[in-house]
């Protein structure tokens, strides 16, 4: 066996002994490192804050400033300075809308119907200071918002006249009935030059006294009524028309048409993206009640006794007593659409006997049906309306006779109320009783004849009526005037 060699083993131990220590030895070093680096970043980070926190601190106690336009004052400066600021930009102020063709229209406040709170302005700019946004980035000057007030007719006249050019207009949908059925026609999209959404354009750039103008660009405009907004009316526009209706008077029933009761609704699509207003149309109920009164109303005929030759038969008169309570039970109730069925009430009043004589033509005037009737014995030849006289001037009533006749006369005499009249120029003239004649009357309406007894007791036709009376009676022709 060979020998060991102790040195060597010493030698090695001695290295390893110092490589521990030098590995050991550096890893200290690097710790102690570690944590001077650490300490020296704690250090800068906490300074770098407390110079942020003075800075910021500072700017909030000296560094804000407010911007109107492009001037920059500091939010230390007087409300006063602050208040000529403004009202000075508000006087020199104008908002210019570039038009298509280039052309630029310029506009002050006043114009736009625009009123400026210059105090509250300051007060909102003040309390915009206070804001968080505000207080972090205390750098950026504070735009100075005004509060405005609006004068909605000059604002909407100028809407009207300055920003917009109509290139086709919007077209609404529309309710129209045909054959008394609502029918919907479709609106359509206009083009015009103006803006997305004008008044907020306008107003936003006013009340901000905007320097870069406002450019007209193509927008389409859509109808302030559509077909969908008119659904909903539609069906109740159905409902009410086609509602069972019935009207009775003097034993018959009247049914009016789904026509004659969409002209009894009116309706209005003023208000866009809404359905339209419907409401009862009064005057046209009346109008309809009106015609039906007047087919069924007439005065009494008297009956006529002719001695030993018989009798002309009268009949009864018929007048409605209660129009106007149907007219406002319809307008009531109408728009319920739940039906109608009313009455229509009548008063019948008994007719008059009068005696006459059958022998040849005679003629009969009745005051009250304000009709003429014309006969040859019992033989009615003619019915002609009349005008007699008014309730301050009657016409007498009796049997008479024609006694005198001419065919032109300038009548004259006494009014009701002492003045005197000159009547030139009346045609047609039959005197039956003292100066009380039947005549032509040409200036009266035809529609006082058969309604309005207007006369100072004469009997007036109109001229061609009178004239055909003239030719036809003779004097001596028996006249009875009743009532």
């Amino acid at each position: 066996m060979g020998k060991t060699d102790s040195t060597g083993t010493d030698e090695a131990k001695q290295r390893l002994t110092l490589s521990l220590f030098a590995h050991f030895l550096s890893e200290e070093q690097v710790r102690r490192g570690h944590h001077y680096i650490l300490r020296h970043v704690i250090v800068d980070s906490l300074l770098v804050i407390l110079i942020l926190t003075f800075v910021w601190i500072g700017g909030n106690l000296f560094g804000f400033r407010y911007q109107l336009q492009n001037t920059v004052v500091s939010a230390r400066t007087s409300d006063a300075n602050l208040s000529h600021l403004i009202q000075s930009k508000i006087s020199s102020y104008k908002l210019t809308i570039v038009q298509p063709d280039g052309k630029r229209q310029s506009y002050s406040l006043q114009d736009i119907g625009l009123q400026v709170d210059v105090d509250n302005s300051i007060a909102v700019a003040h309390a915009q200071q206070h804001r968080l946004g505000s207080r972090i980035q205390w750098w950026r000057p504070i735009p100075l918002r005004l509060t405005t007030s609006v004068d909605g007719n000059t604002l909407r006249t100028f809407m009207r006249e300055h920003t917009m050019i109509v290139v086709e207009p919007a077209r609404d949908a529309s309710l129209s009935f045909v054959d008394g059925t609502p029918k919907i026609t479709e609106g359509a999209t206009g083009k015009q030059y103006g803006f997305a959404n004008p008044t907020h354009s306008i107003l936003e750039a006013a009340s901000a006294l905007q320097i870069e103008p406002l450019r007209m660009h193509m927008v389409v405009k859509q109808p302030l009524v559509t077909a969908e907004n008119l659904s909903k009316t539609k069906d109740r526009l159905n409902a009410i028309i086609h509602q069972p209706v019935a009207l009775d008077i003097d034993k018959e029933t009247i049914k009016p048409s789904a026509d004659d009761v969409a002209k009894w609704i009116t309706y209005t699509t003023e208000s866009p993206g809404k359905t339209a207003d419907i409401s009862v149309n009064a005057d046209e109920i009346q109008a309809f009640i009106n015609k039906i009164a007047s087919d069924h109303t007439h005065p009494p005929r008297a009956q006529v006794s002719l001695g030993s030759s018989g009798f002309i038969p009268g009949s009864e008169g018929v007048s409605v007593t209660n129009k106007d309570e149907v007219i406002d039970a319809i307008a009531h109730d109408l728009l319920n659409a739940k039906g109608l069925h009313l009455g229509i009430a009548v008063k019948r009043t008994p007719f008059k006997t009068i005696t006459a004589s059958a022998a040849g033509k005679w003629i009969e005037v009745d005051l009250t049906n304000k009709r003429m009737y014309v006969y040859n014995q019992d033989d009615l030849e003619r019915t002609f309306l009349v005008s007699a006289g008014a309730s301050a001037t009657p016409t007498p009533t009796g049997t008479y006779a024609i006694y005198s006749k001419y065919t032109k006369q300038t009548m004259s005499g006494p009014n009701s109320d002492g003045s005197h009249y000159v009547q030139p120029n009346v045609p047609w003239i039959n005197y039956f009783y003292q100066d009380y004649a039947i005549h032509g009357n040409y200036w009266r309406p035809t529609s006082y004849f058969g309604r309005i007894n207007s006369s100072h007791g004469c009997v007036g036709l109109t001229t061609a009526d009178a004239a055909w009376v003239y030719t036809w009676a003779p004097i001596g022709t028996p006249v009875v005037i009743h009532y």
